[in-house]
């Protein structure tokens, strides 16, 4: 029998038996959709969302004073002890390290702030945590020249975090009945900072209380987590004017940018030496959840290795009764000439054919399964800025990788029926 024999009869065999063969495509189906929608999951957070993230954090470190605890409390580390002091001389130091590019100094506000506004027409007033930070750090992050500089006489630039905003609108919005709100709804929203009061530190000097405008420029992953942040230049000025001179020439910290992550052993360990302790929290909890993730997504993954083994049984299953079925047609046709190769490529082009459209439709489901998760994952979050409008990848090698599981669970479990039919003995099937 020829090779287009053996597809011909495999063809009629489907459409005869096309009810027990559904049984055993669709639990292929579920098989593939399963393992493939968890792994673009996994994919589509590694590269779309933790690899960018780590890439950034891992060509930049940030430095601060050094501390010690003392009881309940945390102090700067004096210089007797080794400490180093963050001020326009340090920064100079930390410049003149090989691999440093750039030095970005951040400045705590330190003294009393509180914000005011109107926010969906309700007036809104609250303590609130402020920074200032280098321009040119932010305004890569915003995309505009200039867009984050103070200009007397004009509203003070401010952004915050993208994360804040998620926060807003998967938990706060919620609890207090406020609809949920897009990037370009706050970009442009204007309210007031009160400078030297505060609900928790209440007013130190009378006389020294100032009210600002400020103008939300954008967002900004450099901006504190949660609070606002400003333009250095700004609250180096307000510190000086608030809190005195000595305010206005110590920094919180400062962002070095290195020219490759190569350098960011060496420029730690100069860093330390300068009496500075580097932090790398971010970086650590970036990898902690890529590393959960990953596991996570191999878990999950194995739910559809389970049922595409699953699936090989329940195709052997189904091709052994139909075996048992067609003994006296499989025994007429070795009868008649037929070889044993060609009665088990009977049977497993059969098991191919359903293995072939199980992946393909169990691919289909998964990438409709992935749009209906970002549709609800948009409704959700809202267009969070720095987002991906999809957390799912589909590569080329994933697709190719469906179709060939769901090809090689159908073929494995058709092996023992192609067997079993392959040594029938002619004879014996037609008496």
């Amino acid at each position: 029998m020829k090779l287009m024999g053996s597809l011909a009869m495999s063809r009629n065999n489907l459409r005869r038996n096309i009810g027990a063969h559904l049984l055993s495509g669709a639990v292929s189906t579920i098989g593939v959709a399963s393992l493939v929608f968890f792994m673009a999951l996994g994919q589509g957070v590694k590269e779309k969302i933790l690899d960018p993230m780590i890439r950034n954090l891992q060509s930049e470190l940030e430095v601060r004073p050094g501390t010690i605890t003392l009881g309940p409390l945390l102090l700067d580390k004096p210089a007797l002890l080794g400490g180093g002091r963050l001020d326009d001389s340090m920064i100079n130091k930390l410049k003149k390290i090989k691999g440093v590019r750039m030095v970005y100094p951040r400045m705590n506000i330190k003294f009393p702030v509180m914000a005011y506004g109107r926010f969906f027409k309700k007036g809104v007033s609250t303590d609130l945590v402020v920074d200032g930070v280098d321009e040119g750090l932010v305004e890569s992050d915003l995309g505009k020249k200039d867009a984050f500089r103070w200009k007397k006489g004009k509203p003070v630039p401010v952004v915050i975090s993208p994360h804040l905003l998620a926060l807003y609108n998967t938990s706060f919005a919620g609890m207090h009945n406020l609809p949920r709100i897009t990037p370009a709804l706050l970009e442009g929203f204007r309210f007031h900072l009160v400078l030297g009061r505060s609900y928790l530190g209440g007013t130190p000097d009378p006389a020294k209380v100032d009210d600002v405008l400020c103008r939300l420029q954008g967002f900004s992953l450099h901006s504190t987590l949660i609070g606002a942040t400003l333009p250095l230049s700004f609250v180096k000025a307000m510190n000086r004017k608030y809190a005195g001179r000595e305010a206005a020439q110590s920094y919180s910290s400062a962002i070095l940018e290195l020219y490759s992550p190569a350098y960011a052993r060496r420029v730690q360990k100069e860093a330390q030496d300068l009496g500075l302790k580097v932090t790398s929290d971010s970086k650590d909890l970036a990898e902690k959840i890529e590393t959960a993730v990953l596991g996570t997504t191999a878990l999950l993954s194995l739910v559809g290795f389970v049922i595409l083994i699953v699936a090989a049984l329940v195709t052997a299953l189904v091709l052994s009764l139909q075996v048992s079925e067609r003994k006296v047609e499989l025994g007429l046709l070795r009868a008649i000439g037929a070889t044993r190769r060609d009665i088990t490529l009977t049977i497993l082009f059969e098991a191919g054919t359903i293995g072939l459209f199980s992946g393909i439709f169990g691919l289909l489901l998964a990438w409709l399964a992935s749009m209906a998760c970002d549709s609800a994952a948009s409704a959700v979050l809202g267009n969070l800025p720095m987002f991906p409008k999809s957390i799912f990848s589909f590569p080329a090698w994933l697709v190719l990788a469906g179709i060939g599981l769901s090809l090689f669970s159908t073929c494995i479990g058709a092996l023992v029926p192609a067997r079993k039919a392959a040594g029938l003995d002619p004879v014996q099937a037609l008496s």
